[in-house]
Formats: structure tokens, sequence, C-alpha cells
């Protein structure tokens, strides 16, 4: 509570309520009733109305305050006894209303020291109330600020999701974009290629007609290859005398 702490009056403004009672039970002359009774009211409403710094001082001045206006108002009451010799006395008899009416005094203190901790016990629910209420504001924010952060995330996931998925297509567009220009060239028939350069093209044809994805082997016979080595004998041996006969040639003179 804002007017609780901060109060209406200063830490120092029960001093000076003190002194104006004093000065007043000058002005009657002694200690009366009027002046318990303003004793009495300014001690109770300069607690309930100081600032709580000032709460401690102004219920310890209380005792203070009456004892020492009571004494301000004897002297000024009887001067006279106070300038003869007998001073002990004087004093004795200033002092003695104050003992005489301690009752205003004891219920003066004890109202004042009630309100005191009162007001103690106001400031202390009203500070724990601030404090719950900063934890349950500070709680919340961290529960939205979780909350956005979830929110974001999922956004996010989504987002890259979208992405994924948009990616994912636009491949599968590609790939049927593809498929048909490679299943065309896939088509296109090649020129046959002959296994052995002996074969003939009726041969290669016949070979590539029959077996159009891979080509026949054939296996030759014993005859055929003694026949071939045979002719590349020949060869060899006519190839050699040709050499020979060019070399004994006569010359033209």
């Amino acid at each position: 509570m804002p007017l609780n702490r901060w109060g209406f009056i200063p830490p120092w403004a029960p001093l000076l309520v003190a002194v104006a009672v004093a000065f007043t039970g000058v002005v009657l002359g002694e200690v009366s009733t009027v002046y318990l009774v303003l004793f009495f009211l300014s001690s109770i409403v300069c607690t309930a109305l100081v600032e709580l710094r000032g709460l401690f001082l102004t219920v310890v001045t209380v005792p203070f305050a009456w004892f020492g206006g009571i004494t301000v108002i004897g002297y000024f009451a009887d001067r006279a006894s106070f300038s003869d010799g007998n001073r002990k006395t004087a004093l004795l008899t200033a002092v003695f209303p104050a003992v005489e009416n301690y009752l205003w005094l004891l219920v003066s203190f004890v109202v004042s020291l009630l309100i005191a901790l009162v007001r103690q016990r106001l400031d202390a629910a009203a500070r724990e109330r601030a404090l719950r209420l900063a934890r349950q504001r500070r709680r919340r924010s961290a529960t939205a600020d979780e909350d956005n952060r979830r929110v974001t995330s999922r956004v996010r996931d989504l987002e890259r999701t979208a992405d994924r998925d948009r990616d994912r297509d636009r491949e599968r567009e590609d790939t049927a974009e593809r498929a048909p220009s490679a299943q065309r060239a896939r088509t296109v028939t090649r020129p046959p290629r002959h296994t052995r350069t002996g074969d003939s093209p009726a041969t290669a044809s016949s070979t590539s007609t029959s077996s159009p994805e891979q080509p026949e082997i054939r296996t030759r016979t014993a005859e055929e290859l003694r026949a071939a080595s045979e002719r590349r004998r020949a060869r060899e041996e006519s190839s050699h005398a040709a050499r020979h006969r060019g070399d004994d040639a006569p010359l033209d003179i």
C-alpha cells in the first residue's frame, strides 16, 4: 500500500508536534486534562500518519516527549522554586505529574505500538502481494514467450516441409519430362557391327537379324582351320618367291 509506506507526514514531523504540545501545556500553565488528551491524540495521529521509515522513531520518542514536556511545563509553572537553592525538590515537583498520570503515557505508548505493528504487517503483506504479482507476471511472460517460440518453430517446420514437397514435385516433373526423350533415344536402331573381318554383310545381317541383342558366336571346324593355314602358307611362299625373283632379275644396260 503506497499510502501506508509513504504516509502523510515526514519522519521529523512528530518531533515538531511534541514540541507544539509541550508549548500548549506551558501556555495552559499546568498539566491539565486538556494537555493529557492532546498528548494522547497527537501520539496516535503521528504514529498513524508518519512515513514508514519514521515509524520506529515516532513510537520511541513518546515516553521522552511525555517526561520532557511535563518537566518543561512544571519549570515554567513554578519558576521561582528553581531560582531558590533547593532545585532538586523543584525538579521532583515538576516531574511528579508525569508519574502521577503514567496511565496516560502507558495507554498512548501501547496504542502507538499496536498501530506501528499493524502498519508493519500491512506493509509486509503489500510487499508479499507485489512480489507475488511480479512472479505471476514473469511467469505469464515466460509462458507467452515459450508459446511464441513454439508457434514460430512450428511455422518454420511447416515451411521447410512445404519447400521439400515443392522440390520433390519439381523433381518428379523433371523426371517425367526426361523419361519420354530417354525412351525415344533407347528405341533408335543402331547399325549392325561385324564381329569378324571376313564375314560377309549377308552373314552379319543374318546374324544381327537372328540375334539383335547378342551376336551369334560360330566355332570353326578343323578342316576350315587347315584350309586357312594352307592358304596363309601359300601366300607367304608366293610373296617370298616374288621377292627372290626381284633380286635375281637382270639389269637393263
